[in-house]
């Protein structure tokens, strides 16, 4: 069994490994800039001015963002080794799309140098002359207005890559510098290193793939260390996400692991008594209503469940109010989960019936097929009273699918109902991670999904011991 186990977990290990580099290529793919982000939520800035580059690239090294992405990359030969050290993404990606479109890493190079340049020389200007910060927007032809103007032009251009909008931008900065004998210069630079940029392509080398690698130091390698040690990141409001996961974290888990004990504790003996009573009409009307009872739609149930037994409404407030008890300032977590446990009942109840009715009717299916095996009639024909016969006998052999079933219905204990969770107003994953889908909080959405993905194959390794555990008949092979 040892063996079997340490099997699996080989198998298991690299599969989580596997999830993990795909949801991590995955957080890299999100629209929007991760390091304005945090600094505009942390600030009262305004989104529309550009970040001084000294403050991005503190914050971008907070994030380990100025890293190479993973171990080891695939790029065109064109593309240099130190491109990853571009930490503004928006410039990264305006120098991809040239570079794609040229192959010149070079002349790329030089053009953006030339741009960076008249930027900063732009912006030293507009900061002596006390103008505020460039926002995009162009000013009245005045001149004072003339270098933040040109500031403006030089900021998109560190940020275009088409060619129409940056020769828009060119013409606008030549028109805007004609009165100034200074800039002539500047600008005719700034032309010069476009054309060349745009007539000395070499394009071969995007066509020539070429391994670089760059060991430990990288995005993906502190990302899954944070995430092993519980550091799943930092959400959009600067907190932590695992401090925020911890409460719903806690909701879910009393609701899941409490669905799946009311769960297999009655759907079992439901099963049985449906199975050896399947000639009778009380098992007959067993499995119609079994067969009801699954068609009906878990929000809905909730839905009337919370309306008619939780409030004087419709005179039958049997359990409490939804949404979580009241609780003292500064109460731990299982402080207010325990003081709220009387308002799961209803909540787990709706949550149960599903997975009540699957699991009754799969033993159902597993002790009728049981029932008609030799062993069983050899046990009755020995004299052994029913009871012992169904319970000691059938029953252990049919329980093999309920592992299954034990491995499928493991994730609920992170994920919980979102459906039932929001009807009854219950801060758990499930309403969380809604929330988090709606509102862009992709950090909250993959360290949910890596839990969940563990989950499913920590279930998947238990419903192979339950298996063997079960029936010991079952050979485990190599595999």
């Amino acid at each position: 069994m040892l063996s079997f186990i340490l099997r699996r977990l080989l198998i298991a290990v690299p599969t989580w490994f596997v999830i993990s580099v795909i949801v991590f290529a995955l957080s890299r793919c999100t629209s929007g800039d991760a390091v304005v982000e945090r600094l505009q939520n942390s600030s009262d800035s305004n989104s529309s001015n550009r970040l001084p580059d000294d403050i991005y690239r503190e914050k971008a090294h907070e994030l380990h963002l100025d890293l190479p992405v993973f171990y080891f990359t695939i790029q065109p030969a064109a593309f240099p080794d130190t491109f990853h050290k571009i930490v503004r993404r928006d410039e990264r990606d305006a120098l991809e799309g040239l570079l794609w479109q040229s192959g010149n890493w070079q002349a790329v190079s030089d053009f953006h140098a030339a741009v960076r340049q008249f930027y900063d020389k732009m912006s030293s200007k507009a900061a002596a002359q006390n103008l505020p910060p460039s926002g995009g927007l162009r000013e009245e032809n005045t001149e004072g207005s003339i270098f933040q103007n040109l500031q403006n032009d030089a900021a998109q251009l560190l940020i275009q890559h088409d060619d129409p909008t940056i020769r828009q931008h060119l013409e606008n900065v030549k028109t805007a510098a004609d009165s100034s004998i200074l800039l002539r210069k500047d600008i005719e630079n700034l032309e010069k290193c476009y054309e060349t940029l745009q007539n000395t392509p070499t394009r071969t080398l995007l066509f020539v793939p070429k391994i670089r690698w760059h060991g430990f130091a990288n995005q993906y390698h502190f990302w899954i260390s944070n995430f092993l040690l519980g550091n799943f990141g930092i959400a959009k409001d600067d907190q932590s996400v695992a401090a925020k996961l911890t409460t719903p974290l806690s909701i879910s888990f009393v609701l899941g692991l409490s669905t799946l004990i009311l769960s297999f504790g009655i759907g079992i003996p439901t099963g049985v008594f449906a199975a050896v009573n399947a000639r009778r009409r009380r098992g007959r009307w067993l499995v119609r209503w079994l067969f009801a009872t699954y068609s009906v739609p878990t929000f809905w149930l909730a839905t009337l469940a919370a309306m008619f037994f939780t409030t004087h409404f419709y005179g039958l407030k049997i359990f409490p109010s939804i949404g979580m008890a009241d609780a003292e300032v500064g109460a731990s977590n299982w402080a207010v989960i325990g003081a709220s446990l009387p308002r799961f009942i209803l909540p787990i109840i709706c949550m149960s019936i599903h997975p009540i009715t699957v699991i009754a009717r799969q033993m159902q299916a597993a002790m009728a097929d049981v029932l008609q095996k030799d062993f069983i009639q050899t046990a009755r024909a020995k004299g052994l009273p029913p009871r012992q016969v169904i319970w000691r006998h059938a029953v252990r052999n049919a329980l093999s699918p309920m592992a299954t079933l034990i491995g499928q219905l493991l994730p609920t204990l992170v994920t919980g109902a979102f459906a039932v969770e929001m009807i009854f107003n219950l801060p758990g994953m499930g309403r969380m991670t809604v929330a988090a889908l709606l509102g862009g909080e992709w950090s909250v959405v993959f360290a949910v999904v890596m839990l969940v993905s563990g989950l499913i194959l920590l279930g998947n390794l238990l419903t192979d011991v339950l298996y063997r555990w079960l029936n010991p008949r079952i050979s485990l092979g190599k595999s």
